[in-house]
């Protein structure tokens, strides 16, 4: 992996969770905090591992999970993933969920403010602004105007949005519904309200 992921004259490969040092053969597993997990020497005939390593159990299992990607030509993720990779991630969930209140307001037509019941406050307006408020206490955790996005979105904000996305796709514009709702769509609107 060390060899794939970097030059040859690299040192260090860093990922989300871990670094990896090399001196010549010898290799070096930090966590974030600097502490080494484990030290092991490469051969022609195998890999020796120290036997003074520090691997905890949650870096046991990131291991494991590293050798399952590997093994199956899989790109590592999870701790292993490489950095950069996970903003990139990021970065795209939360376009995904910028873009779905910037289309649902334009399919409204208007400025659209959901004041939802329990969690989020948002604001969207057809030319790209968007604006999420947490009702907990934790502020603005995303606003998004004049081609700047500031956010700060936890992976539970991502996870609930996420699941709104097929209902505000699904949404038509209110000012066009004549007949009187159908159960499903007054189920969508239910949802889009506790948001």
């Amino acid at each position: 992996m060390f060899d794939k992921s970097t030059s040859p004259d690299a040192t260090a490969y860093h990922t989300a969770g871990y670094t990896i040092a090399r001196s010549g053969q010898s290799y070096t597993l930090s966590d974030k905090s600097g502490r080494t997990l484990v030290q092991f020497n490469t051969s022609p005939i195998g890999v020796r591992i120290s036997p003074s390593n520090q691997l905890t159990t949650s870096a046991h299992q990131d291991l494991k999970q590293l050798r399952i990607s590997l093994l199956r030509g899989e790109e590592p993720g999870g701790a292993f993933a490489r950095v950069g990779k996970k903003e990139t991630e990021y970065f795209a969930r939360v376009n995904a969920i910028t873009t779905a209140l910037n289309q649902y307001a334009q399919k409204q037509g208007t400025n659209v403010q959901v004041d939802g019941q329990f969690l989020y406050k948002w604001k969207a307006t057809p030319d790209g602004k968007v604006r999420i408020d947490a009702k907990d206490g934790r502020g603005s955790l995303l606003i998004k105007a004049q081609g700047q996005m500031k956010t700060r979105m936890s992976e539970r904000d991502l996870a609930y949005f996420e699941q709104m996305l097929p209902v505000l796709q699904q949404s038509t514009p209110q000012r066009q519904t004549q007949l009187p709702q159908i159960p499903s769509q007054k189920q969508s609107q239910k949802q889009l309200e506790r948001a």
